[in-house]
């Protein structure tokens, strides 16, 4: 699956609520304090970062926001929001400093551990961003989203065994994930478990068919590695290299692949087009002329 995205985007909606909640309470305050037409209330702070915010505008958001939680430090979604943006603009300490507060006003609350997680990762500092998915873990331990990040951290620090266990209970939650089960293919493929290495690469295909190409070329790439391959496991290598061909006709790999398969089988014929068709999609690469050359002399 290669590395999990695990940056937190702007919840537009989320914002686009909020501001519209602290604009009627500012409209409220206003009211009450018996404003008119003629005199228009300053605007508030909270508003006003939220307005900037969802503009795209986070650098300038930042002083508002820095005032609005000033005025209501005890406000849980204006801690945790300023720690997004802050997080956003890759102000990472700070960033955390506010999650940290999020956490202290509602410590069973998943969200705000997520982004200082994020930002521990983004420092590269993966024990400590374990150990902060960890306590999630214990809060809420069905949560898809701690749970894929478990099996990225796994991974990253090269814990195959706990990479794969953390993505055979997320799928085991949700088998629709296609990114858990393409990265499991790749995890069992590098223990040499293939027949589950292929089972999840299938999976995968049926969940996305636009990448199915690079999943039937996985398959065959993973059989047709095996030293000891029978006869019938190159011809259904053979076979996903021509559905990776059908899926994507221009997927010049694929194309060499299945060439070099047939070769071995004795197909000359097939193996010839197949490299020809590679040179043609992929005249540039490195192997181009010695592959030209091996289909010529067939």
């Amino acid at each position: 699956m290669g590395e999990v995205n695990i940056t937190l985007a702007p919840e537009a909606e989320l914002m686009a609520a909020a501001q519209a909640e602290a604009q009627a309470e500012a409209a409220a305050k206003a009211a009450e304090e018996g404003g008119t037409e003629a005199e228009q209330p300053q605007r508030d702070p909270w508003a006003e970062a939220l307005s900037l915010a969802q503009d795209g505008d986070l650098s300038e958001a930042v002083p508002f926001f820095e005032e609005a939680v000033e005025k209501k430090p005890d406000d849980l979604e204006r801690r945790e929001t300023f720690a997004k943006v802050l997080y956003q603009l890759e102000r990472h300490d700070e960033a955390v400093v506010q999650a940290s507060k999020a956490v202290e006003l509602a410590p069973q609350s998943v969200s705000p551990r997520l982004v200082i997680y994020s930002s521990h990762v983004s420092r590269g500092d993966f024990e400590a961003a374990k150990a902060v998915l960890e306590e999630a873990q214990a809060i809420a331990p069905d949560n898809l989203q701690v749970i894929e990040q478990m099996g990225y951290v796994a991974d990253q620090q090269g814990d195959t065994d706990g990479a794969i266990a953390a993505y055979e209970r997320l799928v085991g939650l949700s088998d629709i994930n296609a990114d858990a089960w393409a990265r499991l293919g790749d995890l069992y493929a590098s223990k040499g478990e293939s027949a589950k290495s292929e089972a999840a690469y299938e999976r995968v295909g049926a969940l996305d068919p636009e990448g199915a190409h690079r999943v039937f070329f996985n398959i065959g790439a993973l059989i047709m590695n095996r030293a000891d391959r029978s006869p019938e496991e190159v011809q259904k290598a053979i076979e996903a290299f021509r559905k990776a061909i059908q899926v994507k006709p221009d997927y010049a790999q694929a194309h060499k692949e299945l060439g070099l398969a047939l070769l071995g089988t004795g197909d000359r014929a097939g193996a010839k087009a197949g490299l020809l068709a590679y040179v043609q999609h992929a005249p540039d690469a490195p192997d181009a002329a010695q592959m030209k050359s091996l289909a010529e002399a067939m």
